[in-house]
């Protein structure tokens, strides 16, 4: 489940409710990798595509490709503020991550580093 901090959440709700154009919810993609870090972007999407997770969680419908739905759905959602300009971060789930063997899948540990990203 999805966590979102409740300030972030009615920002969340408040920008859903200024869209001008149509959109169906918020996409989350996971950039890098869990071995060097996952860096995940955010933003508004008016289309579906074949391979997403839909998820619904209060009243907003996020999006993610079913590959990286692992690392995605148990991020953590909270305002945040980068260079001066207001915006959210967004923590991807922990990875465990044997980097020496090249393998990385998501789990409940701490082993590599994780970014998350203001947008």
């Amino acid at each position: 489940m999805i966590q979102i901090e409740e300030s972030a959440l009615t920002q969340l709700q408040r920008l859903q409710q200024q869209l001008v154009q149509e959109c169906i919810g918020l996409r989350l993609i996971a950039k890098g990798d869990p071995c060097s870090g996952i860096k995940v972007d955010m933003g508004w999407t008016a289309t579906q595509q074949p391979d997403d997770v839909l998820y619904r969680q209060s009243g907003l419908v996020f999006l993610a490709d079913r590959r990286q739905w692992p690392l995605l759905k148990d991020c953590q959602i909270s305002l945040a503020e980068r260079q001066g300009q207001p915006g959210f971060n967004i923590q991807p789930q922990p990875a465990d991550c044997k980097c020496s063997s090249g393998s990385c899948s998501p789990a409940q540990t701490t082993n590599c580093p994780s970014t998350a990203s203001v947008n």
